[in-house]
């Protein structure tokens, strides 16, 4: 858990998606602005 969301934080959350991902696999990822901001 970060204690921002902004562009960095969100850059290295999919760099980390990505390596956890099989090369012949695909990710998704659902964005939820569930704070209700």
């Amino acid at each position: 858990m970060l204690p921002v969301a902004n562009t960095a934080g969100m850059i290295e959350h999919l760099r980390l998606i990505s390596q956890a991902t099989a090369k012949d696999r695909q990710a998704l990822v659902i964005v939820d602005r569930a704070d209700g901001i």
